[in-house]
């Protein structure tokens, strides 16, 4: 009788020690599953705090450094196709001649899969004017004809010398939405559109059709 006594105490222990086991196993889990979940609470949390600064730091740092780069491509996509069309023109042997050859490089290059590479339209080419360069030997002294229009008077080879100056400008749209941040206000290429203007000079090579006497 003593020996059966003793067994059911054993018994009754292991089953309170079973029972503390699991209880303290099920704690330790629960425990866990909250230190897992909150982290991905303050995740949530620091996102929302810091979204208005992210965004600002976009707008002072990100977006006029990306401006800064579209810029320089602009420029020297546009200085590309001053040079290709100062070159065009120099080669004619009048000065109508050489404002048509002018126009059809820059229409043969902007639509040509070098000038999509750049990111410039077509349509956004505001001017394209061609001017002649007179130049005295003698006192460094410049003229200019009128955009679009030969000298108007006698070329002199002798004491001067003559170039095509060509001038091609472009309109560049804002990176930023106008109106999207009006606490910058109008800022040229951030939130404003900007015009860009590059220029070639090459010489005349046939003087004697350059000018209308």
């Amino acid at each position: 009788m003593q020996l059966n006594s003793r067994s059911v105490n054993f018994k009754s222990l292991n089953r309170k020690r079973f029972h503390a086991e699991n209880l303290a196993l099920s704690e330790f889990r629960l425990s866990r599953q909250g230190q897992s979940k909150a982290p991905v609470r303050n995740s949530h949390g620091n996102l929302a705090e810091f979204g208005p600064a992210l965004l600002l730091y976009f707008a002072l740092v990100l977006a006029p450094s990306l401006a800064l780069i579209r810029l320089g491509a602009s420029i020297t996509a546009l200085s590309f196709a001053a040079g290709c069309a100062a070159e065009a023109a120099s080669k004619a042997p009048c000065y109508d001649r050489a404002s048509v050859n002018a126009r059809c490089a820059i229409d043969t290059l902007v639509r040509s899969p070098l000038w999509g590479l750049s990111g410039l339209k077509p349509d956004a080419i505001k001017s394209v004017n061609l001017f002649v360069d007179e130049q005295v030997i003698a006192s460094g002294e410049r003229n200019a004809s009128a955009a679009d229009k030969p000298l108007q008077k006698p070329v002199n080879p002798g004491i001067d010398t003559y170039e095509y100056d060509l001038q091609i400008s472009y309109q560049l749209e804002p990176i930023l939405p106008m109106g999207g941040f009006p606490f910058l206000g109008k800022v040229p290429l951030l939130t404003d559109s900007a015009q860009v203007t590059a220029r070639a000079l090459r010489p005349v090579e046939y003087l004697d059709g350059l000018s209308v006497n």
